[in-house]
């Protein structure tokens, strides 16, 4: 997309065409991102396709779009990183209650902490395990501080390297390391586990 920033115009000006073109510009992170994920949620994996999960974030960042007027790319990606992450649990609650019925969902199966989503981004935080971690794990992040919510959005979810989301943030490398570190031991600290050393 040659003009970011005009699009986003385009779009908080009631262009219908421009939310089309914006969720163009986050396709290829959404899919890539989506495939990254996929294979730690197993019990999701057997269901759905990389390309199933991103189809359905996207459109969920497309319906958004109605009516949020993102004022920047950094606005953007962080609404694409709530989307991925409303994605995620939606289609682990989903499967979880297809296998076990829906009073019984505390399981997503055989995937183990060591080896769940979180490895990817940062191999000393493991992401959760089961849907009561899930829910646990969404809860402490919309709790964290806006600053530390940021980075965990880009870094986590959206996929972004340090460098890239100090751009997007408007921060610096270390800013963005000393809020990844915090909200790091706040998850841990709110899923039980020990703050990584």
């Amino acid at each position: 997309m040659s003009n970011l920033d005009e699009v986003l115009s385009l779009h908080r000006a009631g262009d219908k065409a421009a939310a089309a073109r914006l969720v163009e510009h986050c396709h290829e992170r959404v899919s890539w991102l989506a495939a990254r994920l996929l294979p730690e949620f197993a019990r999701v994996a057997r269901h759905e396709r990389p390309s199933d999960v991103a189809q359905a974030t996207l459109l969920d960042l497309w319906q958004a779009l109605r009516t949020a007027m993102p004022q920047s790319e950094r606005h953007l990606m962080l609404l694409a990183g709530k989307k991925v992450r409303e994605t995620l649990y939606d289609l682990a609650r989903k499967h979880a209650g297809q296998r076990h019925g829906l009073g019984n969902v505390e399981s997503q199966g055989d995937v183990p902490p060591a080896r769940h989503a979180a490895i990817a981004a940062a191999a000393e935080m493991t992401g959760p395990a089961t849907l009561d971690d899930w829910t646990r794990f969404q809860r402490a992040i919309d709790g964290l501080p806006d600053e530390e919510r940021d980075v965990m959005h880009l870094k986590w979810f959206v996929g972004m390297g340090e460098e890239e989301v100090a751009r997007t943030l408007g921060v610096s490398r270390s800013t963005v390391q000393r809020h990844w570190r915090a909200a790091k031991d706040r998850i841990n600290e709110a899923l039980g586990r020990q703050p990584p050393q």
